[in-house]
């Protein structure tokens, strides 16, 4: 990864590791982001960044394409043609550039340590028009939910090798510029050497784009959470709630278990007085106990999901012990959902996403305290979760550096992200469908060579 260092000082720093300077062939730049303090950089500070990291390592001349992703207080800087013009010029397709541009809850970063965060900011991607970003078929009323579908390569654990989609949710923005969502599509005339690039088509308008990165080599899911609870078979659930389920040979409330597990683990924490966010993983009737070995995203990748516990415990009599599970696991769909996973676990079925159907597995499990690196793995393409808590850009030396973040790109959603694949009909395996909303998880993946 290289750095593009700058100050209060007028001039722009050239940071290049000791290994960069050795590699060769140097791999061209496809992504770019950048995290700063709004409060205290400038448009101007931030556009001669971008231009000085394109204009250092030009892109193809074949990359007629670019989304440009901003946190929400930067919305009305997708709207400024000026601005845009200038992060635009060092891009010189043979064609006219089309630019996608949205704005997201922050924007990932994972530290020198390879810790995920999140942060305000922009991140910018290109490549060519045909394949880097289209529209569904059928379009979507502007008042839906807005969001961004992002086509990434399978997980390495997936024994059928399908491809991701990850659902994104578009940021809130009304306070911002006045519009629900911000995502906006335009094309530029950029043909001129010697002017800047101006706009051809106005800015459109739209609530759903398809994004596909490119070449990649796989995905990882990274889920932060620690076992709390042995992985029990399900007695009797229907819908998202749970019910019973079966400990040592014998039909238990399904939160009796939590109830004994939550003030240990408070007391182990040192006390920590903060309501403890707690995830059931549900695991197929087939994938049975030895499922339960910690490896989430192998879970995933045969037809497990992962499920926020939204309430439940106490109670007496029939409704002793039952806990509610977060139906949704795909955007502005939680409504239909409810009613299809009832009907399927009525009649004992898991396919198709059903929730808590008698004869599967579930386990109970915590956020960790403190996460650790990403074990060397650099994702060029980092899709999570976002707590506003963890990034109000208020650090340190937020508004004295800002950094240019080479060949990485990303968004970050407080309403968590939506995984799924489509099922490819053999038996043992079902589709992936799930969200994702635990604090500091998300899907990376790792890029191929840049075309």
């Amino acid at each position: 990864m290289m750095l593009f260092s700058r100050s209060s000082a007028p001039l722009c720093r050239r940071l290049v590791s000791q290994h960069q300077q050795a590699s060769s062939p140097r791999r061209r730049l496809s992504s770019l982001t950048i995290p700063f303090n709004p409060a205290t950089s400038t448009k101007s500070q931030i556009a001669s960044l971008i231009t000085d990291a394109l204009t250092a390592s030009p892109p193809p001349a074949h990359h007629n394409a670019a989304v440009l992703l901003a946190s929400p207080s930067l919305a009305p800087w997708l709207q400024d043609e000026a601005f845009l013009a200038s992060l635009l010029t060092p891009l010189r397709p043979t064609s006219n550039l089309s630019l996608l541009a949205a704005a997201v809850d922050a924007i990932p970063h994972l530290t020198p340590a390879g810790t995920y965060t999140t942060t305000p900011g922009l991140s910018l991607l290109h490549g060519p028009r045909a394949t880097l970003w289209t529209f569904p078929p059928t379009p979507t009323p502007d008042q839906q939910a807005a969001s961004l579908e992002f086509h990434l390569p399978p997980l390495p654990s997936d024994p059928l090798a399908r491809p991701l989609r990850v659902t994104l949710p578009a940021a809130l923005t009304v306070f911002a510029n006045g519009r629900p969502h911000t995502v906006l599509t335009s094309r530029w005339d950029t043909s001129s050497s010697t002017t800047s690039p101006h706009r051809l088509v106005d800015v459109a308008a739209t609530s759903h784009a398809v994004i596909r990165p490119g070449p990649a080599a796989s995905s990882r899911i990274v889920l932060p959470l620690v076992p709390l609870t042995p992985a029990r078979r399900v007695v009797a659930g229907l819908g998202n709630i749970l019910r019973q389920v079966e400990v040592d040979g014998r039909a238990t409330p399904a939160s009796k278990e939590l109830e004994e597990a939550i003030p240990r683990l408070l007391a182990g924490r040192g006390g920590e007085r903060r309501v403890v966010g707690v995830w059931a993983v549900v695991y197929p009737a087939r994938a049975g106990p030895a499922a339960a070995s910690g490896d989430v995203e192998g879970v995933l990748a045969r037809g497990g999901h992962v499920r926020k516990v939204l309430s439940g415990g106490g109670g007496w009599g029939a409704k002793q012990g039952l806990l509610s599970l977060d139906p949704q696991t795909r955007y502005a769909a939680a409504g239909e959902e409810d009613v299809e996973s009832f009907i399927r676990s009525f009649h004992g079925e898991e396919a198709g996403g059903g929730v808590v159907a008698p004869g599967s597995w579930v386990q109970f499990m915590v956020e960790e305290v403190e996460v650790g690196g990403t074990d060397g793995l650099r994702p060029s393409m980092i899709l999570g979760t976002h707590v506003a808590v963890e990034s109000d850009g208020s650090s340190a030396d937020a508004g004295t550096k800002v950094e240019v973040l080479e060949n990485i790109f990303g968004a970050s959603s407080s309403q968590g992200i939506y995984v799924a694949t489509e099922a490819v009909g053999q038996a043992g395996d079902g589709e992936i469908v799930t969200k994702i909303d635990a604090a500091r998880s998300y899907v990376g993946s790792i890029s191929g060579p840049v075309e």
